[in-house]
């Protein structure tokens, strides 16, 4: 018995430790992006509308996503 709970301690940190490894390599990822745009087009007022005008769709697609993500991962509550 013991030998099986360090076994689910073992998945649990892996599981752990590879979210950890995609929030680091998408904020990486995202810190190269703006690298990128800010080398390619500057910093000035267009780029900044760019930027304003495209927080809002970018906003919705990651609520959407994380609502698409997290849906599985909630059980049904019990019926009364």
């Amino acid at each position: 018995m013991n030998e099986s709970l360090s076994t689910a301690d073992r998945q649990i940190a892996r599981a752990a430790g590879v979210v950890m490894a995609g929030f680091v390599l998408s904020n990486l990822a995202g810190l190269a992006k703006w690298v990128l745009v800010s080398r390619a087009f500057g910093t000035g007022p267009e780029i900044d509308a760019f930027n304003a005008a495209n927080r809002v769709p970018e906003t919705l697609f990651t609520l959407m996503a994380g609502a698409r993500w997290s849906r599985p991962s909630c059980p049904p509550s019990p019926s009364s």
